[in-house]
């Protein structure tokens, strides 16, 4: 009977220490998922960090495409150089568009300005009055900026509706050199 006593106290202590130990091993796997949740969460904080980040350079880079769009047009509003050759043919096509005869363009002398520099010019023009609303409105939206700075009418004939047309104008380009 003591053998059968002793059995039992060693079936109770070996029950007992696979219990403790099962209990030390549940604590580590339970410590171990844990860490990895807080692992898990510190990543998740990371990845929302990157995500705004990532958002961040979206939207800048963008914005970059939206500024060389707009550097690209003010590029063809004020050019690096004069081009009047490239004025004069603008200036054609706006006229015969506007059923206009565009019958002179002469420049006058160039004033130099801190970062750009004006180019007065005369054209002198025959056509009708409502031709020249349109070419004036056209020459408005145009490429390039152009400021009228006067405009004389005088008729041709009296008896037909010829008008002929002297418009003073600046146009202007960069002074980057």
């Amino acid at each position: 009977m003591k053998k059968k006593g002793q059995k039992n106290y060693l079936s109770i202590f070996l029950v007992m220490i696979a219990g403790v130990l099962m209990l030390f091993f549940i604590h580590h796997q339970l410590m171990s998922l844990t860490e990895a949740r807080q692992e898990a969460a510190a990543l998740g904080e990371n990845l929302s960090q990157t995500n705004v980040q990532i958002q961040s350079l979206v939207k800048l880079q963008n914005q970059a495409v939206d500024m060389q769009e707009q550097i690209d047009k003010l590029a063809q509003v004020m050019p690096e150089e004069p081009l009047e050759d490239l004025l004069i043919g603008d200036l054609q096509i706006k006229a015969s568009s506007h059923d206009l005869q565009l019958v002179q363009v002469s420049f006058d002398q160039y004033a130099s300005q801190k970062d750009y520099v004006e180019m007065p010019f005369n054209m002198t023009l025959e056509g009708q009055y409502l031709d020249l609303i349109y070419f004036l409105k056209d020459l408005q939206r145009g490429p390039r900026a152009v400021q009228v700075r006067g405009i004389n009418i005088t008729k041709v004939d009296p008896d037909l509706p010829l008008i002929k047309i002297a418009i003073s104008a600046c146009t202007f380009y960069t002074n980057n050199k």
